[in-house]
């Protein structure tokens, strides 16, 4: 029962971690990107009925698409059903956006890994900054809470309502689906393998990334008070010649914020990109300032196979050989994976750190927001601690090496859920969760 103690013992730690950071006046920074997340409601006969209509060619999906068309959506869909996966999208046409609002029920909601982040943390008490890029009175108002602070142009923290812009939201579609759900192709009836989600975006605000230079001169300026430094948003962006541009300045930033406390977590979370070349260039231009690199379970998979390792699941040979590779070629301090039956930390001690308490936090916040569908307050937390640890995250606890080529590696196997109420912002929730560990 190792993990079970792990798990009550990290929760019981959570007061005692707020009111250290509040005495010290320390804060987590988020940024940098938020958008207004349409939530459709899943209609497996509207669905059949519009693969009946569009699907004019085999089901497939292959990194860089972009859904120029209904038929686009369909096809990029049937795929992703078929085979139990998850992803994200462009949607190049208005045409796409109205029709998945004329056929679906939807309901809008926070997006964007800071923006998620940051309410998940709030919830249960943690002081933070944020930088969003949507400022829209729709996404403001799921970010007003005392514990989110903003940084106004004139340099002052300040809460969400005082940011609001006045533009209209930037929205992203999600579609989640469950496993077990029946969808008919053709003459076909299929069994959806695993739950998982699509993320679609209708989305020109985030081609460049828009940092504020008054977040980035506070964090700069106030380093010493910053226990962590959480950062995403770049995988939205198209143009090599900008993300270059952007990688080269945004590592000076993240340069001078470590030079100024060197003991601030710097935590990348990776996500889905356009683009193999641009996914390179992040983490290439990021790795020597960067005390994690994030990310899930499907985008490790993306990578090993760019190392020329294809990796076999459930395998624990191929996954430690596709953790290597990874580091050995984005030579961040370590590496995290997150997934639905396990979270891994591969790679070098980071000082005052618990790395597998870390990894058992984010667990917990994740895991709640699975069973009930929103960010948990501590009450919430609780009562994911009844829910099962995940069987396969079990099995590979169990035979996993302390260290391996000179790294160490931790694992928390999952708290398992076979129909999770969301499988929306679960990695987001798990990064908010392991900042929580680094307060020293």
């Amino acid at each position: 029962m190792r993990y079970q103690e792990l798990y009550e013992r990290c929760l019981q730690s959570i007061p005692a971690r707020i009111a250290k950071c509040v005495q010290g006046g320390k804060r987590a920074a988020l940024g940098y990107t938020s958008d207004l997340d349409v939530l459709i409601h899943w209609d497996a006969k509207v669905f059949s009925g519009m693969v009946e209509t569009y699907l004019d060619r085999k089901p497939s999906f292959k990194t860089g698409d972009t859904l120029d068309s209904v038929s686009d959506f369909v096809r990029v869909v049937c795929y992703l059903f078929l085979n139990g996966l998850g992803g994200e999208i462009e949607i190049t046409s208005g045409e796409v956006c109205r029709e998945l609002e004329k056929r679906f029920g939807c309901q809008p909601a926070l997006g964007g890994t800071c923006a998620q982040g940051a309410a998940a943390l709030a919830r249960v008490g943690i002081p933070l900054i944020a930088q969003i890029s949507d400022r829209s009175q729709a996404v403001c108002r799921f970010l007003d809470d005392p514990a989110i602070r903003m940084v106004s142009p004139e340099g002052r923290l300040v809460g969400a309502m005082d940011m609001v812009s006045g533009k209209e939201p930037v929205k992203h579609f999600i579609l989640q689906y469950e496993k077990g759900c029946q969808i008919r192709i053709g003459q076909t009836d299929h069994t959806i393998p695993v739950s998982n989600r699509l993320i679609m975006d209708y989305d020109d605000l985030h081609k460049t990334l828009p940092a504020d230079p008054a977040f980035l001169r506070y964090v700069e300026e106030h380093a010493a008070d910053i226990a962590s430094y959480n950062i995403s948003g770049f995988n939205a962006i198209i143009s090599p010649q900008i993300l270059r541009q952007t990688v080269a300045d945004m590592g000076e930033h993240y340069r001078r914020v470590k030079h100024n406390h060197p003991d601030c977590v710097l935590y990348l979370e990776s996500a889905h990109y356009l683009s193999n070349d641009s996914r390179h260039m992040v983490y290439e231009g990021f790795a020597p300032y960067l005390d994690v690199l994030g990310m899930n379970e499907e985008e490790l998979v993306d990578l090993s196979i760019c190392q020329g390792h294809p990796l076999i699941l459930g395998h624990l040979p191929s996954l430690l050989k596709a953790l290597e590779m990874v580091h050995d070629a984005y030579p961040a301090r370590g590496l995290v994976v997150h997934s639905k039956d396990y979270a891994i930390y591969y790679g070098h001690p980071i000082p005052g750190i618990d790395m597998e308490a870390a990894l058992c936090l984010g667990n917990l916040l994740s895991g709640t927001r699975a069973r009930i569908g929103r960010y948990g307050a501590l009450e919430d937390l609780e009562g994911t601690l009844s829910a099962p640890l995940s069987p396969v995250g079990l099995q590979l606890a169990e035979s996993l090496p302390a260290e391996h080529k000179g790294r160490k590696v931790f694992i928390v196997p999952s708290r398992y859920l076979e129909n999770p109420v969301a499988t929306i912002g679960l990695g987001d929730t798990f990064v908010a969760g392991m900042q929580i560990a680094f307060f020293r």
